[in-house]
């Protein structure tokens, strides 16, 4: 469905959500994402995961949402947007890991030594700055490091990282 969109020159919406095991292995959205794919190019939509939305008439986050079928977060972003987001794809850690190696790793430039060590999750991040070819664990590592709590800048690494793998394939 996909080629036949990009081939009749139509853009393409697809949720990407990236899933941790959250508080107490209950599974959470950790990173949200719209990519739009057209028939020459791309781009990255990003939300804080925390981002409120109305539903039932009460103020959640986005992260709230997640189901495994992704159906209400699909439909908050499909409504943020005002566009239909019509694909989805879900990414636990391995997954993460495993689509990462299938094409090879990603290039990309790391704008300083990312170091951090959380040893409750037994989390070790120590990625050196500048051009770096991250395989598939590393890159988990550089979309999860999070600088001084700074959600922010978590995301822009997780959009560099996207644009990289887009670029790629």
């Amino acid at each position: 469905d996909i080629d036949k969109a990009l081939e009749r020159g139509e853009w393409v919406s697809i949720l990407v959500v990236g899933v941790d095991d959250g508080h107490e292995g209950a599974p959470q959205a950790d990173a949200i994402h719209v990519v739009g794919v057209g028939p020459e190019s791309f781009c990255v939509f990003s939300f804080p995961r925390d981002t409120l939305v109305r539903r039932d008439g009460k103020w959640v986050p986005l992260y709230a949402l997640y189901t495994p079928d992704l159906s209400a977060l699909r439909e908050a972003m499909s409504e943020l947007l005002e566009k239909d987001v019509t694909y989805q794809i879900s990414l636990g850690y391995s997954g993460f890991v495993e689509l990462v190696n299938r094409v090879g790793g990603v290039d990309l430039d790391v704008d300083h030594h990312l170091v951090y060590v959380d040893q409750s999750q037994g989390l070790v991040i120590d990625i050196p700055e500048g051009h770096q070819h991250l395989d598939g664990e590393t890159a988990l590592k550089f979309v999860r490091y999070r600088e001084d709590a700074d959600e922010y800048g978590r995301i822009a690494r997780q959009r560099q990282f996207l644009l990289a793998l887009g670029e790629k394939l």
